[in-house]
């Protein structure tokens, strides 16, 4: 779950610095309504690195979760 909340939290930043970075009016203030209007293409990544950030957050755990318990003796 604090995976999931972490990518979530990653996502947003992103997303915050995205809208700046292309130049959207409103920059961090714009709302979803400001977006879409502003883009449709920029509303829909949003939405793809708002569902993207939480499932990257859980993967990315529980590889470190596995690396870990496999221990640091990696022999091959």
């Amino acid at each position: 779950m604090l995976a999931a909340l972490g990518g979530f939290v990653v996502a947003v930043i992103v997303i915050l610095n995205l809208h700046i970075l292309v130049g959207l009016e409103d920059g961090y203030a714009a709302s979803p309504a400001d977006v879409f209007a502003w883009s449709v293409l920029l509303g829909v990544v949003d939405i793809a690195l708002l569902v993207a950030g939480p499932v990257l957050g859980i993967v990315a755990a529980s590889r470190l979760r596995r690396r870990d318990s496999r221990g640091t003796d990696q022999t091959r």
